[in-house]
């Protein structure tokens, strides 16, 4: 058993680590300030061509009211902040206070975490394009980062949070969780950046092949991994990856509990990393566009 699956097996053990870490939020004080939100006369110009973009569905709205608080008090406010929702979602009536500060609900198709940015490229064609998480609560300089490093290389995907993707001495790939995670920089070429979504990712005007956004293809070769499946569509596009500087590659979810295993809800972490998922549909990808030698592939794109 190794130091965090025994913290994780004792209560007072991860209570006390929750606490000291300041893993969890707090409910009470930021319900407060959602409650005065109404009182709050936002004079802020939203910065044109800027959209956030986002999804959620059933069993988590009722804790997005947080994350979309978090986006409202950016230090920056977007043109649009964006939540899709599948057909037949029901909008809880605390969630429509956000609307007078920006955020729009639409609703589409379902196409499972992919409905956080493919309905958003489709809808706001020639926008800068962000995605968020919907159980983050974001700093109030997350998306400010991210708009100045945009401002500084206007054609590049800018993120906050990346891995480096590592191979065997063998050249073979090495698995997902052995990878270099929450890198800030890298002596490796740019292609071995692999931008996680849950830090947020810029996406700028760009005219991607529609083949990365069919669905029939995408939920087949990588159902849950949309982290996958827009990595090897900007790695193929030729996009170059850059990160932030000083990064917030730490962030403080909603639900900790969920995050780490401790109810019943599940989570793409569990089944992408710690079973392994992210794997099968990487190698499942590479198939599909006919990637024989990763290693290779990625030294000649840059």
């Amino acid at each position: 058993m190794n130091i965090k699956t025994f913290v994780l097996s004792h209560k007072i053990l991860y209570e006390l680590y929750f606490f000291l870490a300041q893993k969890k939020i707090n409910r009470k004080l930021l319900d407060k300030k959602i409650d005065e939100l109404d009182r709050w006369n936002d004079s802020r110009m939203p910065q044109k061509d800027l959209i956030v973009s986002l999804t959620s569905y059933g069993e988590r709205l009722p804790d997005l009211k947080y994350t979309l608080f978090s986006l409202v008090m950016q230090t920056i406010k977007p043109e649009r902040i964006v939540v899709w929702l599948g057909e037949g979602e029901k909008i809880p009536e605390e969630l429509l206070l956000f609307e007078q500060y920006g955020v729009k609900f639409k609703f589409c198709k379902d196409i499972r975490s992919y409905t956080k940015l493919v309905p958003s490229l489709l809808f706001f064609q020639n926008k800068n394009i962000v995605t968020a998480d919907d159980d983050i609560l974001y700093p109030k300089r997350w998306l400010e980062k991210l708009w100045d490093e945009h401002k500084k290389y206007p054609e590049d995907k800018i993120t906050h949070i990346a891995h480096e993707i590592c191979f065997t001495s063998e050249g073979t790939l090495s698995p997902y969780r052995l990878w270099k995670h929450n890198v800030v920089s890298s002596r490796k070429k740019d292609s071995y950046k692999f931008p996680t979504g849950v830090g947020g990712i810029l996406y700028p005007p760009f005219q991607y092949n529609v083949l990365f956004l069919n669905e029939n293809i995408f939920l087949e070769f990588a159902p849950s991994a949309d982290d996958v499946w827009f990595y090897f569509m900007g790695l193929l596009s030729r996009q170059r990856t850059r990160i932030v500087k000083k990064p917030y590659n730490h962030l403080k979810y909603v639900d900790v509990y969920k995050e780490y295993g401790l109810n019943n809800k599940m989570t793409l972490q569990s089944q992408n990393v710690e079973k392994d998922f992210n794997d099968v549909q990487i190698h499942n990808v590479l198939r599909f566009f006919n990637i024989q030698d990763f290693q290779s592939f990625l030294e000649n794109q840059d």
